[in-house]
């Protein structure tokens, strides 16, 4: 008895196994290459070294050291970082007098502003004799209303006294809109000697 071998078949053995180790050796040459084009960025001296830290330390240096300034080092942070498209993460402030439950005064007054703004906190603290809870509410610079998930925000279901409020939903305001920030009282009795003060609004404007 003998056995047969089929020369054809072992050539065409050969040749994938030729075909599967060029695509191996083609894999390593792009890995390689990757690797490569990100370690010639890489200081090639100490004293590139020493200037790359310089570069990174001029950036942190300029984060804040205490909580006072904590949002600035937020939005710092993030743009570092490439998450946010920020050019400024400001705090605004404002008193007012004189609170009513029947007419909603300005508090803050932003009717021009040039550019796209999210306003996404803010706090305020009462003064005098309330007898009734403080509202706020967000509108345009032409008095239009502009909450897009609800008309007002009321004290003690939305928002404390003297305490910060995080928006689940940020208030958008399009340059072309402008925005104030108003605010009255819940009980028509409130009057003269009635205050609010803004102590923080959080605004976020994008660039």
């Amino acid at each position: 008895m003998g056995f047969g071998i089929d020369i054809s078949s072992i050539g065409d053995l050969i040749t994938a196994a030729h075909a599967t180790t060029d695509a191996l050796v083609n894999t390593v040459d792009a890995v390689a290459d990757a690797i490569q084009a990100k370690t010639d960025n890489l200081p090639a001296t100490p004293a590139d070294e020493v200037g790359l830290v310089a570069a990174v330390k001029a950036r942190t240096d300029n984060l804040p050291a205490d909580p006072a300034s904590e949002s600035g080092g937020i939005a710092s942070i993030l743009t570092l970082a490439g998450v946010l498209d920020i050019t400024s993460f400001a705090q605004e402030s404002a008193p007012a007098t004189d609170v009513n439950g029947t007419t909603w005064k300005d508090l803050l007054d932003r009717s021009s502003i040039t550019k796209p703004t999210k306003i996404v906190g803010f706090k305020v603290t009462k003064g005098g004799t309330w007898a009734g809870n403080a509202k706020l509410r967000v509108v345009d610079g032409a008095g239009s209303k502009i909450f897009p998930h609800q008309d007002e925000y009321v004290e003690d279901t939305d928002f404390f006294d003297a305490t910060l409020a995080v928006l689940n939903v940020p208030v958008v305001i399009p340059v072309a809109d402008g925005y104030k920030l108003q605010f009255r009282s819940s009980d028509a009795g409130d009057g003269a000697g009635e205050t609010l003060t803004l102590n923080q609004l959080d605004v976020i404007e994008a660039g």
